[in-house]
Parts: structure tokens; C-alpha cells; sequence
């Protein structure tokens, strides 16, 4: 007698035959090849989704587009293209040791808090789930071995900004601004809550975090859930190219702390903001202040290296604070939290400390949100579904 799952054992025989025939019935239904899977107890999915070439592959596209323009525009205005982009992805690149030891340190003491009594395992266990075979995980590791090079096109290209499309949005932006605060400067109200030299100095140390937390952000999202992994990546991706390079030379524009330098006629709005900066900068040690006059001594002189270049609109600063809200949307209520009010300080800060104008986070977020969106949409529809992908588990491949 045939032995069917669910069919009791002391059941009439025609019991069986009728069972077997039901059951045959709904497998001719099924699409062809999928009775061997639900014969083999495959539950889950007789359908199997692409394989990671179908994020990592537009991924690597846009790092060499990126790098293409790079070359082209450094070339055609006398850049040495690679002796800068080598150093600024090598000055990336030291900062993931540091990140990474910081990182560990915080998950061991996490799960030491839980009284995991090996914290080491656990962390493996947990990092394992995330990882369900050998080409997600080279995916994940090429995917962050790029970004270094990403975003070293985006640095050379940011510098190349006014030479390629000399700024002309500041007035605009600036009158916006007013527009948008019922004819105020938003900097001065940024400045009547939080204007004494303390309160400036905090709010320039908070915004300066955002540097180190790039890679801390692309580490964590190289350990997320799969599909998480993949969103991120992609928009994280497209940000730098369309926010930073596409947006940054559609809108040129340099900012009201270069107003004065560029004689706008919206420069004297913006006098009495640097006035304020400079006091706490003699008190408190504002790296804004340090760092603008750096940044334009190297436009003007042509000092071509690691973090230099100027640009407004759209503020790259905001768009991957949104990035950090977006990806974390389905987090716990700390990590939403913090998520937002980081976001929201980095938007109070590029106003506060004159590097943006407050449309330029908006114009920023906006962009995100749309990139976010665009590249959801674009996994569903290549139908990227974790947990189903090809290839050899890692449990087979440690025990191999």
C-alpha cells in the first residue's frame, strides 16, 4: 500500500486510492518541474529568484560609470586622476580597521549583556543567517570593496564642479530659503536656540561624526537581512552618483559660507551668521570654520586631494542621513530614533554652521526617498527574493 503524509494507517484501501488521486490532481496543476521540489519537501518556493548579479551588477555599473567621468572630467581639466583617486580611497580604506574593531567590541559586550556565554559564536551564528551562500557572500564583499572607488569619483568630481558649471544657484537657493521661513534667514533661527559658542561647537562635533559613520553604515548593511542588504547597497550607490555628481552639477552652488568670497547679492544675509561662527571658533575650536577656508583656499589654488571640493545642492550630507532612516524604517524604536534625530541635527548643523542652505537638505531628501523607491521597485520586479537564491550553502562549503 502506498504511504501518503497525513493518511492514517488503518484507513480502507480505497481511502488511500482516492487520496493518491487528489494528490495527483493538484501536482498536474502545479508548473512543470515542480513536482520533483514538492516530492524533495520543498515548502518554501518551487521558483527560484536571480542570483545577486541582479543588484550587484547595476551596482558595479554606476562605481564605473562614476570612475569613467571621474577620468574623463580630471583629465580634461588637468587633474592627475589617479594619483588623487588612489590616495582618497586608501585614506577610506584605513578608516574600516578602526570601524570594524569599534563594531566588534560593540556586539561582544551586546551579547555579553544578553549572558551569551561564548559571544563569539553567537556573533558567527548571527552573521551566518544573514549569509545563505558563497556568491552572497563575494557579492557583499566586492559590493564593499568599491565603495572606496565610488566614492573617490565622487570626490574628484566635486572639486571639478566650478570648473565644469561655475556656481549660479546661491542667489536662488538663498531667496528660497527666505521664501520657505515667511522671509527669514533659517540660520537665524537655528542660532536664537542654539547661537552661544558651546551649543555651535556641539552641533560642528555631531556633524562632523557623519564621516566616520559612512563606513560604519556600509558595514552594518553588509551584515543586514539579504534583501535589506541589496536595497541599501544600490541606493547607497546611486546616491553618490545622482545626489552628489548629477544633482550637485545640475544645481552648482556653493554655499552661504562662500557667499561673501563670490560677492552674491545674497552675501550680506550671510555676514553676520560667519561673524558668529568665527567667535566660537576662537573659544571653542569650530572645524566648519577651519575646514571652509581650506576648502576654498583649494578651489582657488587648484590643491587637488582628499576631501576638498565645494558644493550646496544637494547637501550629500542629508541624503544619506535619509538613506540611514529609509533602511532603518523596520528597525527597532531606538534605532528609528536615532536614526531621525541624527538626521535631523545634520540638517539644524549644514544650516547652523553655514555650509547649506536649509532647501538643499529638502531638495537632498527628496532625491533619496526617490532613489529609495526606484530601486525597490526595480527589485521586486527582477523579483529578488531572499532566502531562495542559488548557490552552495556556507554550511556546505566549511564542511567540505
Amino acid at each position: 500500500m502506498n504511504r501518503i503524509s497525513g493518511a492514517s494507517s488503518f484507513a480502507p484501501q480505497e481511502s488511500c486510492g482516492q487520496d493518491a488521486e487528489a494528490l495527483a490532481a493538484v501536482l498536474a496543476q502545479l508548473p512543470q518541474g515542480s513536482t520533483t521540489a514538492a516530492r524533495a519537501g520543498d515548502i518554501t518556493s518551487t521558483s527560484r529568484s536571480p542570483s545577486e548579479w541582479c543588484w550587484l551588477a547595476p551596482y558595479l555599473v554606476v562605481v564605473a560609470l562614476l570612475l569613467t567621468v571621474a577620468n574623463v572630467v580630471g583629465g580634461t581639466h588637468g587633474m592627475d586622476v589617479w594619483t588623487i583617486l588612489i590616495p582618497y580611497a586608501n585614506r577610506i580604506l584605513a578608516v574600516a580597521p578602526a570601524v570594524i574593531i569599534g563594531l566588534l567590541t560593540s556586539v561582544t559586550i551586546y551579547f555579553m549583556a544578553r549572558g551569551e556565554k561564548s559571544p563569539l559564536k553567537a556573533m558567527t551564528d548571527a552573521v551566518r543567517l544573514r549569509f545563505e551562500n558563497l556568491p552572497m557572500v563575494a557579492a557583499v564583499a566586492v559590493a564593499v570593496i568599491a565603495v572606496p572607488y565610488a566614492m573617490g569619483s565622487y570626490g574628484l568630481l566635486k572639486m571639478a564642479i566650478h570648473l565644469v558649471v561655475p556656481f549660479y544657484l546661491d542667489n536662488t537657493l538663498a531667496t528660497a530659503d527666505r521664501v520657505l521661513f515667511l522671509g527669514h534667514d533659517p540660520w537665524r533661527l537655528t542660532h536664537a536656540l542654539f547661537g552661544d559658542p558651546l551649543s555651535t561647537a556641539m552641533i560642528d562635533r555631531i556633524y562632523v561624526l557623519w564621516v566616520p559613520l559612512v563606513m560604519v553604515g556600509v558595514l552594518l548593511a553588509s551584515v543586514a537581512k539579504p534583501r535589506l542588504r541589496a536595497h541599501f547597497f544600490l541606493s547607497f550607490v546611486l546616491c553618490w552618483a545622482l545626489v552628489g555628481v548629477a544633482g550637485a552639477y545640475g544645481l552648482s552652488s556653493a554655499g552661504p559660507c562662500f557667499a561673501d568670497r563670490l560677492g552674491t547679492e545674497s552675501a550680506p544675509w550671510f555676514a553676520p551668521l560667519m561673524v558668529q561662527l568665527s567667535t566660537a571658533h576662537a573659544t571653542h575650536g569650530v572645524n566648519a570654520v577651519f575646514w571652509q577656508t581650506v576648502l576654498w583656499n583649494s578651489a582657488v589654488f587648484g590643491d587637488y586631494e582628499f576631501a576638498r571640493g565645494i558644493s550646496a545642492a544637494p547637501s550629500m550630507h542629508n541624503a544619506v542621513c535619509m538613506l540611514y532612516v529609509l533602511a532603518l524604517r523596520n528597525s527597532s524604536a531606538v534605532w528609528r530614533v536615532g536614526a531621525k534625530l541624527f538626521a535631523a541635527i545634520v540638517w539644524i548643523g549644514s544650516v547652523h554652521l553655514g555650509w547649506h542652505y536649509a532647501v538643499d537638505g529638502l531638495i537632498a531628501w527628496a532625491m533619496m526617498v526617490g532613489i529609495w523607491a526606484g530601486v525597490g521597485a526595480y527589485l521586486d520586479r527582477v523579483g529578488y527574493r531572499p532566502g531562495r537564491s542559488r548557490g552552495t550553502p556556507i554550511s556546505s562549503a566549511a564542511s567540505a
